[in-house]
């Protein structure tokens, strides 16, 4: 299925544990501060995401849901020049306090070094 407009929708997400367990055991991925990437090429044709922001980041449910916006927002609009890739971000405590501009060009810095090592090919 293609990712068509700017939706988010089922398809683009990693839902379930095994997903995730697999994302991570490629072990090709990048981090700073802020957040964490780790990817996966897929067979699918578009990308897709999976979210981890933990109570460790802020107990505050309000702002882990913040997190989790921006990190939707950002792939939202870079969905269609990511390709076949599986995303998991995982927030790290200082990005609980980022604002969104950091936010996206953490994002937007890790997945341009992810993409350099060759790890999404």
């Amino acid at each position: 299925m293609e990712c068509e407009g700017y939706a988010f929708s089922r398809t683009s997400r990693i839902l379930h544990a095994e997903q995730f367990s697999d994302i991570f055991a490629a072990r090709c991925g990048q981090g700073d501060a802020t957040l964490s990437i780790q990817v996966k090429p897929n067979n699918i044709g578009h990308p897709r995401l999976g979210i981890s922001v933990s109570k460790k980041v802020s107990s505050s449910a309000v702002k882990r849901n913040y997190i989790k916006r921006q990190i939707r927002e950002w792939f939202r609009h870079q969905q269609h020049t990511l390709g076949g890739i599986d995303f998991i971000v995982v927030a790290r405590r200082q990005s609980k306090d980022a604002s969104v501009t950091t936010i996206h060009s953490a994002l937007f810095n890790q997945w341009q070094i992810v993409k350099d090592k060759q790890c999404a090919e």
